[in-house]
C-alpha cells in the first residue's frame, strides 16, 4: 500500500510541475509576441500596434516615445525612431523612404509588396 501511494504521490507531483512550467512558459510567451501571436523581436512587449499596411502609413503620436517598423512578412524589425509628441512619421514601402515632419530619415531596408506594422511605445 505504501509503495502505491509514494508512486501515486510522484506521479502527481510530476504532473504539477510539468503543468506549472507549461504555464509558466505559454504566459512569458504572450508579453514578447505581438498581433496574431507573431513574435515582434526588438520590440517591447508594452508597444502598441497602431498602423499596419503595405504601402504608405502615417502616424503622429500626442506623447514623445519610440516608434518601430515591423516587416511581418519577414518577421524583423526594419528600423526605431524616437518621436517627439505632434512630429509626423510617414513610411513608404514602395519608394523604400521615410519622413519625419517632412524631412527624409535614414530607414532600414523596405521591400514593395511587404506587410508593414508601425508600433509605438511613448516614453
Amino acid at each position: 500500500m505504501r509503495y502505491f501511494m509514494r508512486n501515486e504521490l510522484h506521479r502527481s507531483l510530476r504532473t504539477l510541475l510539468l503543468t506549472s512550467t507549461l504555464g509558466v512558459a505559454v504566459l512569458a510567451g504572450c508579453e514578447s509576441t505581438g498581433a496574431g501571436g507573431a513574435l515582434r523581436a526588438g520590440i517591447p512587449p508594452q508597444a502598441t500596434l497602431v498602423r499596419e499596411g503595405e504601402a504608405q502609413m502615417s502616424f503622429s503620436p500626442q506623447r514623445a516615445g519610440r516608434l518601430y517598423i515591423y516587416d511581418a512578412s519577414t518577421d524583423k524589425t526594419v528600423d526605431s525612431f524616437h518621436l517627439n509628441a505632434g512630429q509626423n512619421f510617414v513610411a513608404d514601402s514602395g519608394a523604400a523612404r521615410a519622413t519625419i515632419d517632412g524631412n527624409e530619415v535614414d530607414i532600414g531596408k523596405m521591400k514593395k509588396g511587404h506587410q508593414y506594422q508601425i508600433y509605438f511605445h511613448p516614453e
